[in-house]
């Protein structure tokens, strides 16, 4: 299984997590992230291969 990261609010992540089927695609969601921050702590120490970024926070974490 490859691991995904998603980073966005909330309501988005929790929304990505329950209508996407992941582990058909073969991804296991290993963790989510509310902020830049957090988000790219979680990359970091989790080293996924794939990241969902919210616009807002794709555009704060591209300029990190």
């Amino acid at each position: 299984m490859y691991r995904l990261l998603i980073v966005d609010d909330p309501e988005s992540c929790a929304a990505l997590q329950s209508r996407i089927d992941w582990q058909s695609y073969g991804f296991r969601v290993v963790a989510t992230a509310n902020s830049h921050a957090e988000g790219i702590s979680l990359a970091l120490d989790l080293h996924p291969l794939l990241m969902l970024l919210g616009i807002g926070r794709g555009c704060e974490l591209a300029e990190q």
